[in-house]
């Protein structure tokens, strides 16, 4: 893990570099091939894994439009790059159903997708979409892993509201935000 995030503040910063001498201009969908070459010989990867470190590097940077070129074209060199699934999906928020299952294919003990089509589901007001994503989510979420606390937490919430009649899912976040803040004082 602490070389993933060492190999990611360095491609920060060589594409903070790049953009400063492109005076810039990165928005568009292209990438320095100089800067490509670079990070796979340095970090020796495949096509698709330089593609997919750039897309998480621009999306750190919040540079939507340059992750999401990315990961598309990591997907289309290798579709078992399930990280690269799940934040098109997560780029893709207003539908991002067959990007969540193309991930959830390509690697089916990665919980969070299935967090996320739970969510979709809900508010797209598909209980029973909802239920299952959220039961499959609370079978294989790692309970130990500080990261999914709250996610495991938010997914029982929601069923037990669901299950209980409560389909509004702008009612039901108002509720769990009000019951979170009350457990933080």
């Amino acid at each position: 893990m602490k070389r993933i995030l060492f190999i990611i503040g360095m491609v920060c910063l060589c594409v903070n570099a790049y953009a400063q001498d492109c005076g810039g201009n990165i928005d568009r969908p292209r990438v320095n091939s100089e800067l490509f070459e670079e990070l796979q010989n340095r970090y020796s990867l495949s096509d698709s894994e330089t593609y997919e470190l750039l897309g998480r590097t621009y999306l750190e940077m919040d540079n939507v439009k340059m992750a999401e070129y990315c990961f598309q074209v990591a997907v289309q060199l290798n579709p078992s790059l399930y990280l690269s699934w799940y934040n098109l999906g997560l780029i893709n928020m207003e539908d991002p159903v067959s990007y969540f299952k193309k991930a959830i294919k390509a690697n089916p003990k990665f919980s969070p997708p299935y967090y996320w089509l739970g969510l979709y589901y809900c508010k797209s007001k598909d209980n029973s979409g909802s239920l299952r994503y959220f039961a499959q989510y609370l079978n294989i979420a790692d309970k130990n892993d500080p990261q999914e606390k709250d996610r495991i937490e938010m997914a029982g919430y929601i069923m037990g509201e669901i299950k209980a009649g409560n389909i509004d899912y702008d009612l039901i976040m108002e509720k769990a935000i009000s019951r979170k803040a009350k457990q933080i004082n």
